[in-house]
């Protein structure tokens, strides 16, 4: 079920992009109040806030978000909430940041976010863990708000392993 439910969320995915334009085609306001939350998101990240960061996304059991932590998948907003609030119960801080800007796609109010992040947790007994991992956020405007409807973080792996490359450089 879950392969298919990976293979669903692909196919929407690549359908989506399909029919999208590269920024320099979309609205010149529509990108840069994406540009905005994605400052919004990395100052909820930084500063230790999962409400602020969870009202990025749409507020109801539409969200599905990929995760790079077990379990993987969240449906809903409030699942999602929950891993937030119990990601950052587990660190004393977080920092999140784009390593290049993310390329950003826009067209009649879907947008497709795409880029490479960088992420440094540091946890309560003081270990440190950074990694750098892809992120897939797709967002659509309502009401005159955009809010991101489906996300999907995670990092690439080495095939002959089997492992997570934490450290790959784009």
């Amino acid at each position: 079920m879950k392969t298919l439910m990976m293979i669903a969320g692909v196919a929407v995915f690549l359908l989506l992009a399909a029919r999208i334009k590269p920024d320099a085609d979309a609205s010149a306001d529509d990108t840069a109040q994406l540009r905005s939350l994605e400052g919004r998101e990395q100052e909820a990240v930084n500063s230790g806030k999962p409400d602020e960061l969870s009202s990025l996304y749409v507020q109801d059991e539409s969200l599905i978000v990929f995760d790079d932590e077990v379990p993987f998948e969240y449906t809903g907003i409030d699942a999602w909430r929950k891993a937030l609030e119990g990601s950052r119960s587990t660190v004393r801080s977080q920092e999140f940041h784009w390593i290049r800007p993310a390329k950003i796609m826009v067209d009649d109010g879907i947008a497709v976010e795409a880029g490479i992040a960088h992420w440094t947790n540091v946890y309560k007994d003081g270990h440190k863990f950074e990694y750098d991992y892809r992120v897939t956020q797709c967002w659509k405007r309502a009401g005159g708000q955009w809010r991101i409807f489906h996300a999907h973080y995670s990092a690439p792996f080495e095939e002959a392993t089997g492992k997570a490359v934490f450290t790959a450089k784009p």
